[in-house]
């Protein structure tokens, strides 16, 4: 994702500066590599703090479990089986 962040840090659709949770997420997000991926292939995947603190195939779940590893807002991931697969979007209950 080189280029989609501006100068002050905010991201491609901000100007506020990203929490470090946020940075941290998006750092391992960007540079995992692809033998980590592949461990959670067809599953979610909930990222705080810059580490992968839960998984499964249920994101209500993941989500669940990733807000209880009491790292910050996990950012949940979908890691596609295949380049055929559907591409999905969670959003969490409010």
């Amino acid at each position: 994702m080189a280029g989609s962040t501006n100068e002050g840090g905010g991201g491609m659709y901000s100007s506020r500066p990203i929490d470090e949770n946020t940075r941290l997420n998006i750092e391992f997000l960007e540079t995992m590599p692809d033998e980590e991926a592949e461990k959670y292939m067809g599953e979610w995947i909930a990222v705080a703090g810059g580490k992968i603190v839960a998984h499964g195939k249920d994101p209500e779940q993941v989500h669940e479990k990733g807000w209880g590893a009491g790292k910050g807002v996990p950012h949940m991931e979908y890691i596609y089986a295949s380049p055929e697969e559907v591409p999905w979007l969670y959003v969490p209950k409010q």
